[in-house]
Order: C-alpha cells, then structure tokens, then sequence
C-alpha cells in the first residue's frame, strides 16, 4: 500500500492528531514547504522545525498522506531528527542535513510515495520485476534462516513474490491473472519449469491464500499455508521485523523494516540505501542482493532509482 499508515504502522500512530496538527498548520502558514523536491499533482510538505510551529508538531516517523482543505493530495515528512541545529537562511534542505544518510532515506521515501501516489510512476514500471525479485530474495534468505530450513526457500520466495505482485492492488484476483504479473522467470518455473509442484500446490489451497497479500502477516500466512514444516507455524511478523531491522543500517529500523515489508516506496529506498551507501558495504542486505545481481540485475536498477532521484530533486 502506498500510505504506510493505511498499513499495520497506522494502528500504532494516532494519525486523527497529526492530520489535525499538519492541517493546521499549512493552512497558517502558506507558503511553499516542498524545497527542492519537485511538486507535480501532490502537494509535498517538508517538516524541518525551522520555526516554533514546526516544532510543535508531534513527531512521525514515515510519510504522511492526507487531503487538504480543497482535497488535493499532501505528502508530508518529518525531517527534524535528522536536521542541522541552525536553519537559518535554509533554501534547500538536502544542504542542512545533519544526518545525511538517514535523511536522504527519508527524502526518497517521500519521492517514491509521491510518484506512485501521481501515478507518475512509469519509470519504476520498468525496473518493478527486477525489485520484485530483490524483496522475494531477501525475504526468503530471512524466512529459511529463521526455520533453519533452505528446503523453504522456493516456497518463501514465492510468496514473497506474490506479495510484493499484490500489496497495492484491491478486489478479487484469480490464479491465472496472478502469474501473468509475476516476474517472468518466476512465471515460467511455476508454469514450465522445476515449480511446477508448488504451482499445483498453490492452485489447490487457493481459497486459504490471502491474495491480495497486503500485510506482513498476509505474507507470513501464506508461507505457512504452502509449507509442510511445522517450524513455519511458530513464524511472526515480529520475527522477521527483527531480522530485516539488522540487515542495513537505519535509524528507526524496526519501523523500517516493518514497512518495508508491506510498503514499496520503503523497501526501494531500503535497496538503494543497501546497494549504495558505504555504511551498508558490509551489510547482509547487499550480500543478498549482491549474490543474486546477475538475476534481479541490480546494476540496472539502481540506474534507474538514481535517475529518478536526481529527476526529482530540482538544483538551485
């Protein structure tokens, strides 16, 4: 889903009193709070505490989506965790970052959320089967490393496909549709190829898959669903917030890791951070997507995350 607060993290956030602070505030103060990020059909609002208004405004930890007074889509980010004490003469915001690393996170988080929330998101099409494959990775090393089973790894990655294939998608969707928008590869070995058992295994237990998968524990679900070890039963969203929350580096990580796991815009930022930063060189995140670059092309990718980013900070 592409608000990470229609999600489990919105159960934990009173998001009644941060639409009503946010609200209120915007429309006190008018003037332009996107910086250098560009602006398309969404109205971006970036919190840096540069004034006592912004500092009163109760802290949130992921990109908030809302409606303004005259319905027009807003996204906004808190930055004032990772801002430079003294914002004085402040143009841009990427020039007064105190935490640069955990603040671009941040920043891209808000990029991603905003083009797929615009549908401006035909760049990212290009590349979506390459991150499908990069999630399913790296969720199924943590699925086989939790249950100390890498019999589990077919089962993981898959649903782990199916999932990352269906978190924003809403209604009923039948089994030949849901291949159709896997990755091709996985499509084949399911249809063609050495998973063809785990395809008829899908088919059989359809009715007890939760498709769409949205939540975490949809995608835990269905692992345990398609799986014939008893370990998997024992398995829960907090288990495997704890690992991802390890496998890069991240103020935060357990909420990170959290939405990453249900959220895109936070799992691409995640990739690009794991795949980029000196920080993560050692990282198990990359050593994931590192032995596996020749098949979900990581190479390709991160040029394309790039450009867009670079596309969607303006220079001044």
């Amino acid at each position: 889903m592409i608000n990470v607060y229609d999600g489990i993290i919105g159960q934990i956030t009173d998001t009644d009193k941060l639409y009503h602070e946010l609200s209120k505030y915007i429309i006190n103060n008018p003037e332009p709070l996107n910086y250098e990020i560009k602006e398309s059909k969404s109205k971006v609002v970036i919190i840096t505490g540069k004034n006592e208004e912004e500092k009163k405004i109760e802290p949130f930890n992921h990109p908030f989506i809302f409606k303004d007074m005259k319905g027009k889509n807003v996204i906004a980010l808190d930055l004032r965790l990772y801002m430079k004490s003294n914002l004085e003469g402040m143009i841009n915001v990427t020039d007064y970052l105190a935490d640069r690393y955990n603040g671009m996170l941040q920043l891209r988080r808000l990029i991603f959320t905003k083009l797929m929330l615009d549908e401006e998101d035909d760049a990212l099409a290009f590349v979506d089967k390459n991150l499908n494959l990069g999630f399913s990775s790296v969720i199924s090393s943590v699925a086989s490393m939790l249950v100390y089973d890498r019999s589990l790894n077919d089962i993981s990655f898959t649903t782990a496909a199916i999932h990352y294939s269906t978190m924003d998608l809403d209604g009923e969707i039948d089994l030949p549709t849901l291949i159709d928008i896997l990755p091709i590869r996985l499509s084949k070995r399911l249809m063609q190829g050495d998973l063809t058992d785990l395809y008829k295994k899908i088919s059989v237990n359809w009715t007890n898959l939760v498709i769409p998968s949205k939540e975490p524990m949809d995608l835990i679900h269905n692992i345990q669903v398609l799986s014939n070890n008893d370990r998997v039963n024992g398995l829960t969203t907090d288990m495997f917030v704890n690992s991802i929350s390890r496998m890069y580096y991240a103020l935060n990580s357990k909420e990170l890791a959290l939405a990453l796991m249900y959220n895109k815009p936070t799992f691409i930022s995640a990739y690009y951070a794991a795949l980029k930063e000196g920080i993560n060189s050692k990282s198990i995140m990359r050593k994931i997507l590192d032995s596996r670059k020749s098949i979900i092309k990581t190479k390709e990718t991160i040029k394309v995350i790039e450009d867009i980013i670079n596309d969607q900070i303006e220079a001044w």
